[in-house]
């Protein structure tokens, strides 16, 4: 997103999108299996992104950060109220 914001005032300069986390992950062999998931550092390079050649729009770039913003700060407050709940969970179990 930061690439196409900054290539945005180029003429003729198309959008890149970054493949999805399923097929990156695939990508690296780095699937999780049936004997839980396989922890390791992901460098991502140049393969693990998509042209569209879409022309970029600085507007159309900032609206999807903003929402990619919203998007995480949506699914970081349903993680850490899970996790309040497994605490109260843990302490009412054992008497506290």
């Amino acid at each position: 997103m930061a690439q196409n914001i900054a290539h945005s005032d180029i003429k003729g300069a198309t959008r890149k999108e970054m493949r999805s986390f399923g097929q990156i992950l695939k990508r690296h062999g780095a699937m999780p299996t049936k004997d839980g998931p396989t922890v390791r550092t992901l460098r991502l390079g140049a393969d693990d992104s998509i042209n569209t050649k879409t022309e970029i729009s600085r507007e159309m770039e900032m609206l999807e950060m903003s929402k990619n913003v919203l998007e995480h700060d949506a699914i970081l407050s349903t993680v850490k109220n899970f996790h309040q709940l497994v605490k109260t969970i843990l302490s009412m179990s054992q008497g506290g």
